[in-house]
């Protein structure tokens, strides 16, 4: 007696968390569309930044003879060698982390007598705080790894009460354009955010 009490109580409990599964899912289906699904969100750009091919010897020096036509290719391949071949990895890693990331800031259009006013103190304090509020140390060195990987990541900055993020945003989505002064700049295909919502249920 005992023993049917507790199954009838664990099957109500499935049946209220698949009810509760399935209230969510609607919900987000109805009203949100899968915009407050960071977690699924976070999944989808996963698995358009990373996907590991592996290749045949004669595809890989077809892709080397001309690089210019396989840069997708090449960038799934050295994430498959990064994932599978640790002397790759750890080569990876070390030319990542080879750089200190130690700042200072110079600037470029100010005398002497603008360093004493308050405007440019307001605005070195304002660029210090910014700098401070990165983790340059641990978030850079993971970019140049992916760099190096990838040939090119991109980035768009958000800032928060707790500090500065630097969100990735999905590489198929993002072409450089030009540069200017302070780098590279680039275009990003706003119908990533229109066709990838729908791929959430």
């Amino acid at each position: 007696m005992v023993r049917k009490k507790a199954q009838k109580t664990q099957k109500t409990e499935e049946n209220i968390e698949q009810e509760n599964l399935s209230f969510i899912k609607e919900m987000e289906r109805t009203f949100l569309q899968g915009y407050a699904s960071p977690q699924l969100q976070n999944q989808i750009l996963k698995n358009i930044n990373g996907n590991p091919i592996k290749y045949s010897s004669k595809d890989i020096k077809n892709m080397l003879a001309s690089p210019e036509k396989y840069e997708d290719e090449l960038k799934y391949l050295s994430e498959f060698l990064f994932n599978y071949v640790h002397q790759f990895k750890r080569l990876v890693m070390n030319y990542a982390k080879m750089l200190t990331f130690d700042w200072y800031i110079v600037d470029t259009n100010a005398d002497d007598e603008d360093r004493l006013s308050k405007a440019y103190q307001k605005s070195n304090n304002k660029a210090i705080n910014f700098i401070e509020g990165l983790n340059l140390k641990l978030d850079f060195a993971d970019i140049v790894e992916g760099m190096i990987l990838d040939d090119a990541k991109f980035y768009y900055i958000r800032e928060f009460d707790s500090g500065t993020k630097l969100q990735e945003l999905p590489s198929d989505f993002c072409l450089i354009k030009g540069s200017d002064e302070l780098g590279y700049t680039f275009y990003f295909d706003m119908t990533y955010f229109l066709q990838y919502p729908s791929a959430l249920d």
